[in-house]
């Protein structure tokens, strides 16, 4: 007669944790974003900071019609909260903004001048 046990009563040595040389992956700090912006983390897993459609606050900013606070703006200076998607341009620090239509042009503007005028010399 063969000495086997039930089925439910056998130990299995298996373990099911990970063996111990295989090491974590370090703790992502959380998507965060300026007040106004909504965080959404890419297939790549970046951090972006868009707006909703119906957010016309977060669209005015995003547009450089306004400003973000100081909160806001601190926030990303220690890069706790990650960079706006600005429609025109990246966001200027400086300023606590993003950049409008027209600072976008008159840099453009700006290049070209700068440009024409070092051919000149």
């Amino acid at each position: 007669m063969i000495n086997e046990k039930p089925m439910d009563q056998r130990v299995y040595r298996h373990s099911s944790s990970p063996p111990q040389n295989i090491k974590k992956p370090p703790l992502k700090e959380p998507c965060r974003c300026p007040s106004e912006f909504t965080p959404k983390i890419t297939l790549e897993g970046t951090c972006q900071c868009n707006c909703f459609d119906k957010n016309q606050n977060c669209i005015r900013i995003r547009r450089g019609k306004g400003f973000f606070s100081f909160t806001d703006r601190i926030c990303i200076q220690k890069n706790r909260c990650a960079m706006p998607n600005c429609e025109f341009g990246e966001y200027i620090s400086l300023s606590g903004k993003c950049p409008e239509k027209r600072d976008t042009f008159n840099a453009m503007s700006d290049y070209r001048s700068n440009l024409k005028h070092r051919l000149r010399s």
